[in-house]
């Protein structure tokens, strides 16, 4: 009779050091999932900024330009918040709504990254205005479209994502 009271003792002490385990686990994952929405909603707030400083640009691609136009004006968008989101399987703890304007939004951004990147690696005459425009022109189809598609989408975004920061 007297191995009744220490199993019973020994019983509540692994329950309470399981226990205590999974709620230090769970305060992990709930601070991780945290600072990765604070880190996308960051991302997404930066990409914002960045796309509203490009759209000018993208608006004299289409007429004259005036000034000189360099390989350092054209900018990738940011993506390694949204990638970590996704590795993470936090993407799908968004409603589905959200989730779907997620993914459009970063959709249209691996786009803009593919043409940016195209136009970066292409030999163009920066210096005479006149010949970059004739050379870029082709490559730009559909550059300022998705500018401004994307400032509109990545403003409804931003605003969806602060419950979840």
């Amino acid at each position: 009779m007297d191995l009744l009271p220490s199993l019973v003792g020994a019983f509540i002490t692994g329950l309470i050091s399981i226990s205590t385990a999974f709620i230090i686990l769970k305060l992990q994952e709930w601070r991780n999932k945290k600072r990765v929405f604070k880190a996308f909603y960051s991302e997404v707030e930066s990409n914002l900024s960045t796309v509203k400083k490009l759209l000018p640009l993208a608006e004299s691609l289409g007429k004259t330009v005036k000034s000189v136009v360099t390989k350092f004006d054209l900018q990738n968008l940011y993506i390694a918040s949204y990638e970590e989101l996704r590795r993470l399987g936090y993407l799908l703890s968004l409603n589905e709504k959200v989730r779907a304007l997620t993914e459009e939004v970063y959709g249209l951004i691996s786009c803009h990254n593919n043409q940016t990147n195209e136009l970066m690696n292409q030999q163009f005459n920066f210096s005479n205005p006149k010949a970059l425009m004739l050379s870029m022109i082709p490559r730009l189809g559909g550059y300022k479209e998705r500018l401004e598609e994307l400032v509109q989408k990545l403003g409804v975004l931003k605003e969806e994502l602060k419950s979840h920061i």
